[in-house]
């Protein structure tokens, strides 16, 4: 049995929930879901938590894992990979700490 995989985001977050309507867009075969939803110690994390049948990827390794199975330009997503691991992640848990902030900037 093959089962969409599911990407869990925050609920409360307009920047969570734009990405969550531009993965739905683009990608008929993922489910969005909620991080309340998750485990308790994978809610901690704080992250968007991508889950399919054999692995489950976080924060940054689930964007890029759902951004690159998209066409076109947004395979450009897979250039992170030329850097270290730690800065690609530095960078996603800088932006994932401020996404209230930038949140307003959306409701505006």
């Amino acid at each position: 049995m093959n089962e969409s995989p599911d990407l869990f985001i925050d609920k409360d977050c307009l920047v969570c929930a734009s990405f969550g309507n531009k993965v739905l867009d683009n990608s008929q075969k993922i489910n969005i879901r909620y991080t309340d939803e998750l485990s308790p110690n994978l809610e901690a994390l704080d992250s968007i938590i991508l889950r399919t049948n054999s692995d489950t990827y976080i924060g940054m390794d689930a964007l890029v894992k759902v951004v690159g199975s998209w066409e076109g330009f947004y395979k450009l997503i897979y250039i992170t990979k030329i850097f270290p691991k730690y800065l690609n992640r530095f960078i996603y848990r800088i932006i994932a700490l401020n996404r209230y902030k930038f949140s307003k900037l959306f409701s505006k």
